[in-house]
């Protein structure tokens, strides 16, 4: 049956009754319309098409002929088809307000970016270990070997792991109930049941330094039958070469069911690297599958990947992400739940992920334009809170500027180990053009305490269970250090890894080198000065775009391989301050591309600020 838009019907019916003429001027054309869509709309609706028609005949029975009417009747009907077409068309390339994406699991990674952890033993001194069996048994023939074997817990959920630890008495209840309540655990998605929830490795290194284990994923955890696995050596740079897969299985207990969930755990050694704290090889660790779907989206054939980036086998977590990329091209960067994810100029929300993977939730946000939030592309979120000195920060006061977030803790020490290169940037470019904010992940006593041991410039806010943690569950922080730019109009920048170097060479791009910041770059116990005609000299051809860096051994550097110089007022110049000063023992290695460079050094010597002055000349 037909159905029309009531306002379909009198335009067209107007349109049509001025096209034959209509002749009456007591009954004009505009009423004429008016009572074709009432009529029409009315019965059509009812589905009594037989009764609109005999209807209309004897409202317009002054209609010169029975033939004219019913032409006028067909005419309305085809004029009427002809605009729902147009209009299906127009709604069908509207996209859909809600898309629900059945997924299917995936083994492997398929360049993703996906998480790995470190593969390491409990220390006896750690709490957690009661919780893991205790009565592990290594065979026999494995300790006639005479090898160092490590007794490994992998645990598939670890919240329900803790729950059962005070369950089953392994665990001091008070322990475990103050761990829970400071992740936020819902007790409600917790079971009494004990569930299957760990894998047991053994591993160990034989006299070749090559690494093997041993696995078991059920109870009683016995290793008799065991089959031992060779762990692949594979460098970081190496996207070649397979990792070690092995499956496992595992209960989870979601909407008040259980399940048994299948997956895969990949396995690696970093080649040529081992643990500062240990001695021992680094082994990493990932769950080696994820979800995958394909879908028509706008005009594109996309395709969606759904993973966690926090090494967890299951989803309907903060640690879910999807990736995206047109069917053929590479992966879009990760998505978090709440994000909002680009399929060219239409934005969804990614809302839900169902546990096992299998599906996800996303909803259109035709307003995305409008909104804030902590996304790449977005304006900030606006945030106010006290600095540890009592000042009020305002986010939004720092428009204009590049800012950079600096989420941090005095306890992470890759964050400790970054420190160096942000005071670095901040030396050359704070200002009206640059700031840093801390936002540190520790209590008020033990912030203060550290930066009076180490001085730091910048603004510092707390985001800690002890106080707020507003600012960390704003922006989904879960890793530390991680760094966020905005740009000057309060937009975050793509990239949350602005480590080492890379924050002041982006900042010598954005904003460059006037007389003050160029004074600062070269102020140091060392200055390294280049003039450009030398590169040029050495390349043969015109400076365009060289990467000049310099390698400084023989003192002791805050900074560790390579440092960068920049070009000002015709040279490439860097200052450094040495923690630890033995001017006479320096060593300046110059690198143009990253290749060793061999140019001539026409001095060293003390300047007037009692510098190390490398001068270098052109080439004869």
């Amino acid at each position: 049956m037909l159905f029309l838009k009531p306002s379909v019907y009198e335009p067209m019916a107007f349109f049509i009754l001025r096209m034959y003429g209509h002749k009456n001027s007591d009954f004009p054309p505009l009423l004429y319309s008016r009572l074709i869509n009432r009529v029409f709309t009315h019965f059509i609706a009812l589905e009594f098409n037989l009764l609109a028609v005999f209807t209309m005949y004897i409202s317009f029975s002054e209609i010169s002929s029975p033939k004219t009417f019913i032409s006028l009747i067909l005419a309305c009907f085809v004029s009427g088809l002809l605009y729902q077409k147009v209009y299906s068309l127009q709604d069908a390339q509207a996209p859909p307000h809600e898309l629900r994406l059945l997924l299917e699991a995936k083994k492997g990674y398929d360049e993703l970016e996906v998480m790995s952890g470190m593969l390491s033993a409990l220390s006896d001194s750690n709490p957690w270990k009661k919780s893991y069996p205790q009565e592990i048994i290594i065979p026999e023939w494995l300790r006639q070997k005479g090898y160092e074997v490590d007794i490994i817990y992998i645990t598939h959920d670890f919240v329900q792991h803790a729950w059962q630890s005070k369950l089953n008495g392994t665990l001091d209840s008070t322990f475990v109930m103050s761990a829970l309540d400071s992740w936020g655990t819902d007790q409600s998605r917790l079971t009494d049941t004990e569930l299957q929830l760990v894998t047991v490795v053994l591993l160990w290194e034989n006299d070749d330094e090559r690494s093997f284990l041993m696995y078991a994923d059920s109870p009683p955890y016995s290793f008799d039958e065991a089959k031992v696995h060779e762990i692949p050596s594979i460098a970081f740079s190496d996207k070649e070469s397979k990792p070690l897969v092995l499956p496992v299985r595992f209960e989870l207990f979601r909407n008040d069911e259980i399940y048994t969930i299948s997956s895969y755990l990949s396995l690696s050694k970093v080649n040529d690297f081992r643990r500062p704290d240990t001695g021992k090889p680094m082994i990493l660790q990932s769950y080696y599958q994820y979800y995958f779907t394909e879908a028509e989206i706008g005009d594109k054939h996309w395709e969606i990947a759904l993973h966690s980036k926090f090494m967890s086998p299951f989803y309907g977590e903060e640690g879910d992400v999807i990736q995206i990329r047109k069917k053929g091209g590479s992966w879009f960067e990760s998505i978090s739940l709440g994000q909002y994810v680009h399929f060219g100029d239409i934005v969804y929300q990614f809302v839900e992920a169902r546990f096992d993977g299998s599906e996800i939730y996303l909803q259109l946000v035709p307003d995305f334009d409008s909104r804030r939030g902590s996304q790449a592309g977005m304006r900030v979120f606006g945030f106010e809170q006290e600095t540890l000195d009592g000042q009020t920060f305002r986010i939004d006061d720092q428009l204009g500027k590049w800012v950079l977030l600096d989420f941090w803790g005095t306890w992470c020490a890759p964050c400790i180990t970054e420190l160096p290169y942000l005071q670095e940037a901040w030396r050359i470019f704070n200002g009206k053009e640059f700031e840093i904010v801390g936002i540190a992940n520790d209590n008020r006593e033990t912030l203060s305490r550290f930066l009076r041991e180490n001085e730091l410039g910048w603004p510092q806010l707390i985001s800690h269970h002890s106080e707020s943690v507003t600012i960390n569950e704003l922006f989904g922080i879960r890793s530390w250090p991680t760094t966020i730019l905005l740009n000057p109009d309060g937009v975050i920048e793509p990239g949350k890894s602005l480590r080492g170097f890379l924050l002041e060479e982006m900042m010598a791009q954005l904003v460059g080198f006037n007389s003050t910041r160029a004074e600062r770059l070269k102020k140091g116990d060392i200055l390294v000065d280049i003039p450009v005609e030398l590169i040029e000299s050495v390349l043969a051809e015109e400076y365009e775009e060289q990467s000049i860096s310099v390698h400084i051994s023989g003192s002791d550097l805050s900074f560790a391989g390579r440092i960068p110089l920049y070009l000002y007022d015709g040279s490439f110049v860097r200052g450094l301050r040495l923690s630890d000063t033995t001017l006479d023992e320096t060593v300046v290695q110059v690198y143009i591309n990253g290749k060793p460079a061999d140019l001539p050094l026409t001095g060293r010597f003390l300047d007037d600020e009692n510098r190390v002055r490398y001068r270098f000349s052109s080439a004869k």
